[in-house]
């Protein structure tokens, strides 16, 4: 495990006198109960963090995207490295949502950014994915602007995170990362071999690395302040954000209807189509899952089994639960066109096309290592930036004068996760 996932071997390893018993059955029982200690502590940490620098905005309405996805809470209690991956994710979305929402304390996301991203690189090989939307964040972060009294606060606390993930990877990046399943995979042992050369170089020039993110990217933040501040470039960057988050609520809202109409594509596997090129086949993938906004006939791998798949238990959420996903995750990308402020606006979609490349990455990979997409490597994507994308609906809804709307959402969630508890307790019955 130390080669797979170092952050969860170290976890385990710290809890063992505490959890360890000599039945394997009770060790696995306990092992799923600290799982969800540490779950629940992320989520108690994520509100927090949310409360304490948006202090504008409550918090419960910011959190609503933790709360559309039930498959999460399974996932984050697995007896596996992706639990530790899941309370990850909930932390990094956190950290995100006070970048886009927040102001006075918006420094404060720094730290807790960079120890999150550090805990998904340490926990699964899957946690890499979520590169290329860390480095959109924090080039919107840019863009934007923050806190203009604490540049360093925010980039001492990303390097902090950087200088953790060159401690959680250090043994990795010397012996690699070691995978069982790559017999007869040349791609996946050229794809393993490259990233296990880079690690090993990232690994030797951490300091480097923290250095130049502070140092530079400090310098950068001050040095945009002016331009930032331009009347001009501002007003065209709000003309242009707005009309692209209207392009993107247009979009989803004719999909929505075309569903019904039209079959929408779905990614093929590799016993399917075994012969089909790897850029065709990730680009098949990337459209699958960007026509996501559909009604029915629901993509098994881009979708169904993230969002209504509870792993092994192989139980799917009927379609009227997934349905109501989907409409939520409409709503909240029509109310970031309708409702959101434009720097909030601007860091949704910063944020929401960031995971678009992170999950093109995904595809890619998976079609590099020969082996068919499983809904769970997308999860650090898609619980940040659901969590950004539906922190739009939650501010209209604390915004919104009538508390009956609020208690009607409210009690909708709360009926999704039961409803999806009751779905997959049918099975052992």
């Amino acid at each position: 495990m130390d080669n797979r996932s170092p952050a969860s071997a170290l976890l385990w390893r710290s809890a063992t006198p505490v959890w360890s018993q000599p039945a394997v059955a009770d060790t696995l029982w306990r092992l799923r109960i600290l799982h969800a200690m540490v779950f629940a502590t992320a989520i108690a940490i994520a509100a927090a963090l949310v409360v304490w620098c948006v202090p504008a905005i409550p918090g419960p309405g910011l959190l609503a995207g933790v709360a559309l996805l039930p498959t999460l809470p399974y996932f984050g209690t697995m007896v596996s490295d992706w639990a530790l991956l899941s309370s990850a994710s909930v932390l990094f979305g956190a950290s995100l949502l006070v970048l886009a929402h927040g102001r006075e304390r918006v420094a404060w996301a720094g730290l807790p950014l960079g120890v999150s991203v550090a805990l998904l690189l340490g926990s699964n090989l899957a946690g890499f994915t979520v590169l290329p939307l860390s480095a959109a964040a924090l080039a919107g972060y840019l863009c934007v602007g923050g806190d203009r009294r604490r540049p360093l606060v925010f980039w001492g606390g990303v390097a902090i995170g950087a200088v953790l993930a060159s401690w959680l990877l250090a043994e990795v990046a010397v012996a690699g990362y070691q995978r069982p399943d790559t017999f007869e995979r040349p791609t996946y042992v050229a794809m393993l071999t490259a990233a296990n050369r880079s690690l090993a170089f990232v690994g030797r020039s951490w300091w480097l690395f923290a250095l130049a993110l502070v140092g530079v990217a400090g310098l950068l933040d001050v040095a945009l302040t002016r331009l930032r501040s331009h009347s001009g470039l501002n007003r065209l960057a709000k003309s242009m954000l707005a009309a692209t988050a209207a392009t993107i609520a247009v979009i989803a809202c004719l999909q929505l209807a075309a569903s019904l109409l039209w079959r929408f594509p779905q990614m093929p596997t590799f016993e399917e189509v075994p012969t089909l090129p790897v850029l065709v086949r990730a680009g098949h993938g990337l459209l699958t899952l960007l026509s996501a906004a559909r009604l029915r006939q629901f993509d098994h791998a881009t979708f169904t089994s993230l969002w209504g798949g509870f792993g092994w238990l192989d139980t799917m959420l009927p379609a009227p639960l997934l349905i109501a996903i989907v409409l939520g995750l409409s709503a909240g990308l029509l109310l970031t066109w309708l409702h959101l402020p434009h720097r909030a606006r601007a860091l949704t979609i910063i944020v929401t096309a960031g995971g678009i490349v992170s999950a093109a990455v995904t595809l890619t990979a998976v079609v590099l290592m020969q082996r068919n997409l499983h809904g769970r490597y997308l999860l650090p994507i898609v619980v940040p930036v659901t969590m950004v994308v539906m922190s739009a609906a939650g501010r209209w809804l604390w915004d919104s004068p009538s508390a009956p709307v609020r208690w009607a959402v409210g009690t909708g969630l709360a009926l999704l996760h039961g409803c999806s508890l009751a779905w997959v307790s049918l099975r052992y019955i």
